[in-house]
């Protein structure tokens, strides 16, 4: 059965785990503690944005202003909470959006 929900996800990653629970005949928590347990886990696409020649300047910017305060308090890189987050399946890598939180 493990297999069957496997090939259906890979044949149509977009399909609803009711869909595939319907389809093979078994229950939606089965689909769902199959995909766990192959550490598949449903996700939104986000389309990111590329770097434009304005981007530059601001990066340069930003640098020069974390360096400023880092000269001003050493620990200030201590108080910025930095995630990086990702999501792996069997064929792509997903990113999400970076997000930092001061305190």
């Amino acid at each position: 059965m493990e297999e069957q929900v496997l090939n259906e996800i890979e044949e149509s990653p977009t399909t609803s785990t009711r869909k595939i629970a319907q389809t093979l005949h078994i229950s939606h928590s089965t689909v769902w503690n199959i995909l766990k347990r192959n550490l598949l886990y449903p996700y939104h696409i986000q389309g990111v944005q590329a770097l434009l020649p304005d981007d530059f300047p601001r990066r340069v910017a930003l640098c020069h202003w974390m360096q400023e305060r880092m000269r001003q308090d050493a620990l200030f890189l201590r108080k910025i909470l930095f995630t990086d987050e990702a999501n792996f399946s069997r064929d792509a890598i997903m990113k999400f959006p970076q997000q930092s939180h001061m305190e």
